[in-house]
């Protein structure tokens, strides 16, 4: 076997250096011996995929014999049960009975056979991927949970996160992904090719990695751009639609008011129907007098009237209105707006910009409480994400944010350090993130001297006041645990969003960027109550992919 395997590696690079032009690989095909009862077992791992079960595993992989069911029980003693294999379970198949002796030699009893790829490895990756359009609230995570069947904080699940870099290399950031955004997803099998493991060989990533193509700085899709003028119906529609309402613009509208019954024409007065906004009337010219609009306003008694003459046509001037909910900062981005008339019963204005405004509709609706539409392009779902820590002691906040940060936390941990020529012994928390960067975390039991010689020893050290806030020790444990901090941020901008910039927010709080979380890697804690955050903007946090996190 082993000169059969030198042979494999000699051929292949001979034929690498005779062939420089053809774009091949080497890669290798990974087995594993077992010995039970006295027999060795050359074993193939499997990933269990949906709609599994072990006589379909081993007819495809013509290696059926009630033989080798009888050794599955005993290569796989985590199942109870061989019937009853579930989606995202490893499980060695029984390939031959190795030869007495054959696989003597090998450490660890881990096999590699190298093969040479008739294609280059990044189009033998996209026969095992395949297009996705995605969809509200989806995630990285939650897709190739679906797709291969990845469990997360498992060895599957780091590399399916590598594998779907490789797929997507002009994705900057794989943790902001948006609605209508085309990307690959790799299909079940992938993981359960002979030669999948050697993809995440160190020269192999290093190729894989160096050739992305161009970089976005942004995931969101943008919106077309529009003609220069807009229809006025369009233009309805999608205020109808950042309204969830409904518009009505064909046959008659019958108002009944004391002499009788008044017939409007929606041809030439549309209305919109909300849940969430009073009735919105549009008109041209002289189509809706007077008299006209007291009768409406007498049946419906908060109507708002707009007059539509040439009003929502681009200007392409910009401007910015800037006011303030609940200590938050909001600037609106427009070209421009339309301002109802006079005799409805509350002003309201119409914002408008050419790509039209891009955001959860939850939020966009939001700003009616103001008066302002916001005309919306497409209806975006999101959900209010957050987590809730307030009420907790300082240690008991600790320990939860540094869960949601990823991180492992060992209490009540010893450990030494030389003090004025003395070794000494003492009790301390300890937090560990994912690239092994240890963090002391002290509640005032260190002092002065103490800490520097902790320090002396390379050992980084938190400590934690009786009077810090919440905020302020998630802000001191993140720095430390080299996270990107950002003090009272402007959404979206301080998350990469520049083209998105028609909406700004600025909320008081710090963003913690944690490179290292595959799944909560933006976290926003705000330094307003629970009780007084608006809602609408939850939405909007979700939408970016931003855990939040009340204090």
């Amino acid at each position: 076997m082993k000169k059969l395997i030198f042979f494999c590696i000699l051929s292949a690079f001979l034929m690498l250096f005779f062939n420089k032009k053809a774009d091949t690989a080497i890669l290798y095909k990974e087995y594993q011996t077992f010995k039970i009862n006295g027999a060795t077992y050359l074993c193939a791992s499997h990933i269990v995929q949906e709609g599994d079960y072990l006589y379909k595993i081993l007819k495809n992989k013509g290696i059926y014999s009630q033989s080798k069911i009888n050794s599955l029980k005993n290569l796989n003693p985590h199942l109870t049960d061989i019937n009853k294999i579930q989606p995202g379970q490893m499980i060695y198949l029984p390939i031959r009975t190795a030869h007495e002796g054959e696989f003597d030699g090998y450490k660890h009893g881990r096999i590699l056979v190298p093969f040479i790829t008739k294609k280059s490895v990044e189009d033998l990756l996209k026969e095992y991927a395949g297009p996705y359009e995605v969809k509200p609230g989806d995630t990285v995570s939650e897709l190739l949970s679906r797709s291969i069947q990845t469990k997360w904080g498992t060895k599957n699940y780091e590399r399916g996160i590598k594998l779907f870099k490789y797929l997507n290399p002009a994705i900057e950031n794989i943790n902001i992904i948006a609605k209508g955004q085309n990307i690959n997803l790799p299909k079940s099998e992938v993981v359960n090719a002979e030669w999948y493991p050697s993809l995440f060989n160190p020269e192999i990533e290093k190729r894989l990695s160096v050739k992305k193509k161009n970089k976005i700085n942004i995931d969101i899709p943008v919106t077309p751009k529009k003609e220069k003028t807009i229809k006025k119906k369009n233009i309805l529609e999608l205020i109808a639609n950042t309204l969830e309402g409904q518009l009505e613009s064909k046959g008659n509208l019958y108002i009944p008011y004391k002499e009788g019954i008044t017939t409007l024409s929606l041809l030439k007065t549309p209305f919109i129907k909300s849940e969430i906004f009073p009735h919105i009337f549009f008109y041209e010219k002289n189509s809706l007098d007077k008299e006209k609009k007291e009768k409406i306003k007498n049946f419906y008694k908060e109507a708002v009237f707009f007059n539509l003459d040439n009003k929502l046509e681009e200007t392409g001037k910009l401007s910015r209105k800037i006011f303030n909910i609940n200590q938050i900062k909001m600037e609106l981005g427009y070209e421009n707006k339309v301002v109802s008339s006079k005799d409805s019963t509350k002003i309201t204005e119409i914002f408008y910009i050419k790509d039209l405004y891009k955001a959860p509709v939850k939020f966009l609706s939001s700003f009616t409480k103001h008066n302002i539409i916001l005309p919306s392009s497409s209806i975006i779902k999101s959900k209010p994400n957050f987590i809730s820590l307030n009420n907790l002691t300082q240690k008991e906040f600790v320990r939860t944010f540094l869960r949601i940060l990823e991180c492992r936390y060992n209490e009540n941990t010893q450990i030494t350090f030389p003090f004025k020529g003395v070794q000494i012994k003492a009790y301390t928390n300890i937090a560990v993130n994912k690239s092994d960067k240890f963090l002391i975390i002290d509640f005032n039991e260190f002092y002065g001297e103490t800490i520097n010689s902790i320090k002396k020893i390379k050992m980084n050290i938190t400590s934690i006041k009786h009077n810090d806030s919440n905020v302020d020790i998630a802000e001191k444990i993140a720095y430390n645990l080299n996270c990107v901090i950002i003090k009272n941020p402007v959404f979206p901008e301080s998350v990469g969003y520049k083209d998105l910039s028609s909406v700004k927010i600025e909320i008081p709080g710090i963003l913690i960027i944690n490179n290292l979380s595959a799944t909560n890697r933006l976290i926003f804690l705000p330094s307003i109550d629970s009780s007084k955050f608006p809602e609408s903007i939850l939405y909007y946090l979700d939408w970016l992919n931003i855990k939040t996190v009340f204090s």
